[in-house]
């Protein structure tokens, strides 16, 4: 072991200090040839390099005993599967139901095997029905041609929303300072519900949904807000929907396929007699997965780029006509940069059998 704040001789050094003692150097010599690599080196460490030559054949540092684990292998392992049959659970409350462990231990199990405590990313939840039909719909359009598809969806819109976890700079025991928090709202926020629809190298019109007016219960709990059959009907696929697949297929000189979730408007019964009227032809869509339509993470950049708009949160009104500025601005490009992941998105689905992808 190196003395206090000298540092380990490398094994190039090392194998200079051997050479040397092969030359018949003796160690004080060695010391004084090897000053100007080494200002602070001493004889015995050119003897201690020389007898670890000796006896373990190596120029490497030897391992060095420590101080001994607190945990036994057994505890380890233990604390490690309920690390990880408890992943939501902190390390007080693991430590707490084992009982022969610390939270401190816990987390040193974690970190030693790559464990750390992170923010949760939020998925829908798949049931088993959900996994099975996510992967018979990977496995039917694997190798498909996505240049047809139109993709749609609806989002809500808040006012002085900005999605995701913001993190901040701070010292510890900073956390509480007003300009350290991430305020958030018990009511007042005021929303809108928009509407739109994507190709591969087209956008759509967003447009500004007229939904079911909320109302209040006795108990308090609101009601409504939302879009029903009729309303779908009326304002999308008699409208802009149809107008754009008209416009697409006299363009390209072929049926487009439209792809909607399982929202109730979109499965309800005049919505299937409007489409079949209408002539609109869908891709089935499996159920609980955003992660296989490209529209979604263009909502997240529209939330983000509208809240980045000074005065947006003021109004309703503000709120529409800041969404209308960002999706005009949003390009073809941003728009490629999803809809050309479609054959990866469904590799992913099968590759996790179902389960959610990083999409």
């Amino acid at each position: 072991m190196s003395r206090k704040g000298v540092p380990e001789l490398t094994p190039s050094k090392r194998g200079r200090i051997l050479a040397l003692r092969e030359e018949g150097y003796s160690y004080r010599q060695i010391a004084a040839k090897m000053e100007p690599f080494v200002p602070t080196i001493s004889p015995s460490t050119c003897q201690k390099t020389v007898t670890r030559e000796n006896i373990h054949h190596t120029r490497n540092t030897l391992p060095r005993s420590g101080r001994p684990h607190s945990l036994t292998r057994r505890d380890e392992r233990s604390t490690l599967r309920a690390l990880k049959k408890h992943r939501h659970e902190p390390y007080k409350a693991i430590a707490d139901a084992m009982g022969t462990v610390t939270p401190g231990q816990v987390k040193a199990v974690a970190h030693s095997h790559g464990y750390h405590r992170c923010v949760a990313r939020r998925k829908p939840f798949l049931s088993p029905s959900a996994i099975a039909k996510r992967v018979k719909w990977a496995q039917e359009n694997e190798g498909r041609e996505w240049d047809g598809i139109v993709w749609t969806d609806e989002a809500k819109i808040e006012t002085g929303e900005r999605p995701g976890h913001q993190r901040v700079t701070r010292k510890a025991g900073e956390e509480y300072l007003p300009a350290c928090i991430e305020p958030t709202f018990r009511s007042g926020r005021q929303s809108i519900m928009v509407w739109a629809c994507i190709m591969h190298n087209r956008k759509g019109p967003l447009i500004r949904l007229d939904t079911v007016a909320v109302k209040t219960t006795l108990r308090g709990r609101k009601t409504g807000g939302g879009l029903n059959g009729q309303r779908y009907v009326s304002q999308v696929l008699e409208g802009p929907l149809k107008e754009f697949c008209e416009l697409v297929e006299k363009d390209i000189g072929q049926k487009v396929l439209v792809v909607e979730d399982g929202a109730p408007a979109h499965t309800s019964v005049v919505a299937k007699r409007a489409r079949k009227a209408l002539d609109i032809n869908n891709l089935t869509h499996p159920p609980s997965s955003p992660d296989l339509n490209p529209i979604e993470p263009l909502w997240l950049l529209l939330k983000n780029r509208v809240a980045d708009i000074p005065g947006s949160g003021n109004s309703l009104d503000a709120l529409w006509a800041a969404c209308k500025r960002v999706w005009d601005e949003i390009s073809l490009e941003d728009i490629q940069k999803h809809t050309n992941t479609m054959d990866i998105r469904v590799s992913a689905v099968k590759s996790a059998k179902g389960w959610h992808t990083g999409f």
